[in-house]
């Protein structure tokens, strides 16, 4: 009993004396670690931007600036440029007569009915007389135009509030909103329902209005006169009764 309580304590004693040997080879280790990481070199400190000093300019430089003093009261005013008027541009090699009538009466019956102007969006409407078109022809229509469009035989050059400048031929027309010598041409007004028949040109005459002109007129009478004719009276026949049985008559 004695021996195994003997083996047992050495046991421990060895199991004692290995696990401190660890420990302390441990210890031993984290102070090397401590003195290493003490001898880490610091960062150095950045080093700071030079900055170079601007040349100043010599005195001599400013010498315009000094003579010519703004605020000086002896200061005066440029007068104003005259503006040079803007000159029509003359027309470019010959043009025929014809070419230029056409072009005169177009122009005459050329008219500007709006203008559209939201930011720099500008748009006009120019009643459209056809290029391919004589004389004595009208506008055939109402054309939504801008800037560089052609309308008939001109080309918008420019578009303002209340103008627009067309070119044709070499030459330019301006043609104003309110013109007195080009009367516009006003819009039919539909005051009853129905078709608008157009006769004759200028002539209008409404389908309604023919139709109710016609319904006024007086009915013709008939020429066979209609008589009221009474019902033929009916003969009425009597019915008499007939015995069944004739033995039960009896003789007057």
């Amino acid at each position: 009993m004695s021996s195994k309580i003997w083996v047992i304590n050495i046991v421990l004693m060895a199991v004692v004396a290995f696990f401190s040997v660890k420990a302390y080879d441990v210890w031993s280790e984290g102070k090397k670690l401590i003195s290493e990481s003490g001898s880490i070199k610091k960062p150095l400190p950045w080093p700071e931007k030079k900055i170079p000093k601007k040349r100043l300019h010599p005195e001599s430089d400013y010498t315009v600036i000094v003579s010519n003093n703004l605020f000086n009261n002896d200061r005066l005013e440029r007068p104003p440029q005259k503006q040079e008027e803007g000159k029509k541009p003359e027309p470019t090699g010959r043009v025929s007569r014809q070419a230029l009538k056409l072009a005169e009466w177009s122009y005459k019956n050329t008219n500007l009915y709006g203008v559209i102007i939201v930011g720099d969006h500008r748009e006009a409407l120019i009643g459209e007389v056809p290029a391919s078109a004589g004389k004595g022809v009208g506008e055939r229509g109402v054309k939504h135009a801008r800037v560089g469009d052609t309308v008939g035989r001109f080309k918008v050059k420019e578009i303002k509030d209340t103008s627009v400048l067309l070119t044709a031929v070499g030459r330019e027309w301006r043609v104003s909103l309110f013109d007195k010598d080009k009367p516009k041409k006003r819009a039919l007004l539909k005051k009853e329902t129905g078709p608008v028949v157009i006769v004759g040109g200028s002539k209008t005459k409404s389908v309604l209005t023919d139709a109710k002109a016609v319904g006024k007129r007086p009915t013709p009478k008939p020429a066979v006169s209609k008589k009221k004719t009474l019902p033929k009276a009916q003969n009425k026949k009597r019915t008499i009764p007939v015995p069944t049985d004739r033995s039960r008559t009896r003789k007057r």
